[in-house]
């Protein structure tokens, strides 16, 4: 049994690589709630849905599949300001700094903890 869940996994993983992998297929991984290397692809796809982006960072979560998601540039921009104020440490904010999509305001106001200027 052991055999056919590595190989099951290695076929998911091949999937979640594919530039054409579903939006669809790229939830129901993304469902599953493991912080494993298939959910980490799944959450920088660029098919993966915004809303499915949200909801992972909305769980609060300090882990890599959360990292991934902050990363990909098809996070809305109000859900990197809501990750980027979590308490510190947390290695969200670093991770929503490397999305492409984040504006240099946001940066320094987390730099310089003035988020009532926001």
């Amino acid at each position: 049994m052991k055999i056919v869940k590595i190989a099951q996994e290695e076929i998911t993983l091949e999937m979640v690589k594919n530039d054409n992998c579903s939006p669809e297929t790229l939830v129901k991984i993304l469902d599953r709630d493991n912080n494993d290397l298939i959910s980490s692809y799944a959450a920088y796809h660029h098919n993966c849905p915004p809303e499915m982006l949200t909801k992972i960072l909305d769980r609060g979560k300090d882990d890599e599949i959360s990292q991934y998601a902050a990363m990909n540039p098809l996070c809305p921009l109000d859900t990197l300001v809501r990750a980027i104020k979590r308490p510190k440490p947390s290695s969200i904010p670093y991770a929503v700094f490397q999305n492409p999509n984040c504006p240099q305001k946001i940066k320094r106001l987390w730099e310089t903890n003035t988020w009532g200027n926001y």
